[in-house]
């Protein structure tokens, strides 16, 4: 079987591809950049269905736990562990499921009722991206203002973490937001007409835990990090301000549907 290769050398891409190679399984790398820390994710996909996956990240930050600005306090972890994770999406279900793994093999598993991007489509705003024709798309997704460029030429409905239905392949996204984390999504590598030797849709039946919902897991999540600010704001010296001033979560994911 021919397979093509189609790799994004810095800005180089070798274009390779007609209408036919698109319709089949794709494998597609991706650069990722999430504030300071630069990563790979990958993507296994087809027209109908899609599985995200990354791996497990260990950061070190040189930045203090606790340092202090003007009166406030701003709180840096000095260091990030995020599982390696596997997130199953299917175009017509509103559904993804996803898989945290731990480097002990622990896993949990959830299920996350994705809200629905509402694009918007900008045709006359194209650029090219290895060689592809992009057309820009934006929206709002947990309140965050995301920018998709995605592929005309690659009518595959799918592109990276939860991103998903436009009518094309997206190649390359991120935030505009005036506050929070700053995260990139750019294609590095694709594969067409790939044998996928991964299954890219979820069958529960292959897990031994129990499926919670990804509600609760933010909620436990939000209960931890509340915590840790109690502790980290009980060490600043005294006679100086403890007030922290936040504006609620800083990564792409910033209100939830629940908490509308």
């Amino acid at each position: 079987m021919k397979i093509k290769f189609l790799i994004i050398s810095t800005l180089l891409f070798v274009n390779y591809i007609n209408c036919q190679n698109t319709k089949g399984n794709l494998y597609v790398e991706y650069n990722i950049t999430k504030g300071l820390i630069k990563s790979k994710e990958f993507l296994f996909v087809n027209q109908d269905n899609s599985l995200y996956t990354t791996d497990f990240i260990d950061f070190n930050n040189e930045l203090n736990s606790l340092s202090k600005k003007n009166d406030n306090y701003i709180i840096q972890e000095k260091r990030l562990k995020v599982n390696k994770m596997e997130y199953y999406s299917s175009l017509n279900k509103d559904s993804l499921f996803f898989v945290s793994i731990f480097p002990n093999g622990k896993k949990i598993i959830a299920i996350d009722k994705l809200p629905k991007i509402k694009w918007e489509i900008s045709n006359n705003q194209t650029k090219k991206i290895g060689g592809f024709i992009c057309s820009k798309a934006s929206g709002n997704f947990r309140g965050s203002k995301i920018v998709a460029y995605y592929a005309i030429n690659i009518p595959i409905p799918f592109g990276p973490f939860k991103f998903k239905g436009l009518p094309g392949l997206i190649l390359e996204v991120y935030n505009e937001d005036s506050y929070g984390t700053k995260y990139t999504w750019a294609a590095k590598k694709i594969v067409f007409n790939q044998k996928l030797k991964k299954n890219i849709v979820f069958n529960k039946d292959n897990y031994h835990q129990k499926i919670v919902s990804y509600k609760s897991l933010i909620e436990s999540f939000d209960k931890k990090m509340s915590n840790i600010t109690k502790k980290l704001t009980s060490r600043s010296s005294r006679g100086s301000s403890t007030k922290l001033i936040s504006k609620g979560r800083l990564g792409i994911e910033k209100i939830y549907e629940w908490e509308l």
